[in-house]
């Protein structure tokens, strides 16, 4: 699913496809490697992601790890959307490889890689720490 696609997508469901649509600001994250040429859109890749943890807490790095069949050091798009449907945070990333974004508020989040479009979810609530999720 494209990114044209998700935003009707997010139109039909009441959200505000017009804030998808924009420019995103600039990435607060960084992929762990150097960068590289991007994937083309007719590239076969075959992509897995998880969030590592899938919950975050106080001021802990939201964190994905990307897998797949690709020719190793692929480069492929990645934006983490809000649960509302608003870009958070645009950027690349390798496969294998991690992705740490830092900044992300309180909130639940889909982050969409390469052209496939492969969706990971992480959920993050900066008024609480791990120490004090871990005594409830």
């Amino acid at each position: 699913m494209n990114l044209l696609a998700l935003a009707s997508l997010v139109a039909a469901c009441g959200g505000a496809a017009a804030q998808a649509a924009q420019p995103a600001p600039a990435p607060t994250g960084s992929s762990s490697a150097a960068p590289a040429a991007r994937a083309s859109s007719t590239a076969p890749v075959s992509v897995r992601c998880s969030a590592t943890p899938s919950t975050v807490y106080g001021d802990e790095p939201v964190s994905f790890s990307v897998e797949g069949e690709a020719a190793a050091g692929t480069a492929l798009d990645a934006t983490l959307y809000a649960a509302s449907g608003r870009v958070v945070a645009r950027t690349t990333t390798r496969v294998p490889g991690q992705l740490q974004l830092r900044d992300v508020p309180s909130g639940d989040f889909s982050l969409l890689i390469g052209a496939e479009r492969v969706s990971c979810a992480v959920t993050v609530n900066r008024e609480l720490s791990r120490a004090t999720s871990d005594r409830n």
